[in-house]
């Protein structure tokens, strides 16, 4: 039987702007709940060396957004092999401890300016990067893309 989608446990689009405190407390609770079996620990079907890297990419300025969504989505995103930056990876392994067996690192990239987008784009070309999530920032000019 599919999975209900996120939007769907949660009801979809409820809150209106005639939505009163009460209601928009009710759907947070419910979020949170909904929350709780997406960042729960489970057991992969795969293992990281038979599944191709993601790339976790994040614009200097985008840093926090990409760490706090780390932290939130640990469990899941130990089930892959992560790459990125030198500076995505040391948080990474900051966050998860170098030595777990558990964990597999992919290719460690220098930063954009200097190759990085150009290593990950390598990947992609050699079938090895099933995904990559990238936190722009889109107040600040990147000459290199």
């Amino acid at each position: 039987m599919p999975r209900a989608s996120f939007r769907d446990q949660v009801g979809g689009n409820r809150l209106t702007q005639e939505s009163t405190d009460e209601d928009k407390m009710k759907l947070a609770a419910e979020i949170d709940t909904a929350m709780e079996d997406v960042v729960a620990p489970f057991e992969s079907k795969f293992a990281p060396s038979d599944m191709r890297q993601l790339a976790l990419v994040a614009h200097n300025h985008m840093k926090p957004a990409m760490k706090e969504f780390i932290e939130t989505y640990s469990e899941l995103l130990k089930k892959f092999r992560i790459t990125g930056t030198q500076t995505t990876m040391r948080m990474c392994k900051s966050l998860w401890g170098e030595d777990d067996p558990n964990i597999e690192y992919g290719l460690t990239c220098t930063s954009g300016p200097l190759g990085g987008d150009a290593q990950i784009a390598a990947l992609m070309c050699m079938e090895d990067l099933g995904a990559l999530i990238f936190f722009v920032d889109p107040l600040s000019a990147h000459p290199h893309q």
